[in-house]
């Protein structure tokens, strides 16, 4: 769902000589960076176990929301 939602929100916002490029480094990020976060959360699991890998993830999450949200308070327009 975030997915689609950021998806979404990045081709409609973007102007129309722009959107391949985004698209492109937002397909990037999406596909190019997660597998290094899957692995680093396979790690935490094995070594601190499950619970605790999904508990700190969560945290890291919620503490990068809040950052964005703090230095970027354009984003709640959206």
């Amino acid at each position: 769902m975030s997915t689609a939602i950021i998806n979404t929100l990045l081709q409609s916002m973007v102007e129309d000589e722009f959107r391949g490029r985004v698209m492109s480094v937002f397909m990037i990020t999406f596909a190019g960076v997660m597998p290094f976060g899957n692995l680093l959360a396979g790690i935490m699991a094995q070594i601190l176990g499950a619970s605790l890998a999904v508990l700190l993830s969560g945290i890291a999450c919620l503490s990068s929301f809040v950052i964005i949200n703090l230095l970027v308070p354009d984003l709640r327009k959206l």
